[in-house]
């Protein structure tokens, strides 16, 4: 699950770099929403990389 939302986000991060200044952006993405997406989604792969290497799972809601 923790890897299914983090591969979102991080694809939600670059979708919003290629999209930023275009008609397609109707929420008003800006730089900094880029960026927040694109660090939680590493975040969140370098968590379930490093509970793999463990041997460990990460925890569900």
């Amino acid at each position: 699950m923790v890897l299914v939302l983090s591969s979102a986000y991080l694809l939600v991060g670059v979708l919003g770099l290629i999209l930023i200044d275009t008609s397609v952006n109707i929420l008003a993405i800006n730089q900094a929403d880029n960026v927040l997406h694109l660090a939680v989604g590493a975040l969140g792969i370098g968590v379930v990389a490093a509970s793999a290497r463990r041997g460990t799972q990460p925890a569900e809601a």
